[in-house]
């Protein structure tokens, strides 16, 4: 079985305690989130191994989808009003952007690869933002019992490196002389940051269950 999805169906088990009425009510959206990952990535597999079919149609709604759903989650972090303006202008632009690649650019019969791209350079902004205000705090802020600094942390591991090979994921996939090796190492590397990124969002749902003072 594939090791990410069964990553992906502990953090989903895990987002199940921000229901418990302790938890940061700030990240509840995380929930959405696995839902949302869990759901695509089931019928993703069904299409891709059981019907033989492509699946792209599906990634191409859940990744901005799933992307937005962080961007508001960072929204509720912010305390600087310039920050909440930008990453809103942000979300309205990425939306249009989104819908455009789909419709016109990339299409829907392949993976928008610009689409993840330009996402994740704005959640990479948006974490920015959130590190920043929390290195300004001038109380003490105990990151071990901090939800969004466990989700910020995974998505800048899996995120960034990924929009990197995905930059050049255009031109090496499609060559028949390095696509086997680039291939290769896409997907070890998507694996690995994967599986780091889900135990984050795990630990983001307990920590303040585990650490309650």
């Amino acid at each position: 079985m594939n090791i990410i999805l069964i990553f992906e169906w502990i953090a989903f088990a895990f987002s199940l305690f921000l229901l418990h009425r302790r938890n940061d009510r700030k990240i509840s959206l995380l929930l959405v989130i696995l839902v949302a990952t869990v759901v695509v990535e089931a019928i993703g597999y069904y299409y891709h191994r059981i019907l033989s079919k492509a699946n792209h149609q599906f990634y191409n709604v859940s990744v901005p989808f799933i992307i937005i759903l962080f961007l508001l989650i960072a929204l509720k972090h912010y305390q600087k009003r310039t920050h909440t303006t930008i990453i809103l202008a942000g979300i309205i632009c990425y939306t249009l952007f989104a819908i455009i690649n789909a419709s016109v650019i990339q299409g829907m019969t392949r993976f928008c690869t610009y689409t993840y791209i330009a996402g994740a350079l704005l959640l990479v902004i948006a974490i920015a933002f959130y590190f920043l205000e929390v290195i300004r705090q001038p109380e003490h802020v105990s990151l071990k019992k901090e939800p969004m600094f466990w989700i910020s942390t995974g998505i800048l591991i899996l995120y960034l490196p990924k929009s990197i090979l995905y930059a050049v994921f255009e031109y090496l996939a499609y060559y028949n002389q390095v696509m086997e090796s680039f291939g290769a190492t896409f997907h070890l590397v998507n694996k690995v940051l994967s599986v780091i990124f889900f135990c984050c969002l795990s630990y983001a749902s307990i920590c303040r269950l585990i650490y309650r003072n």
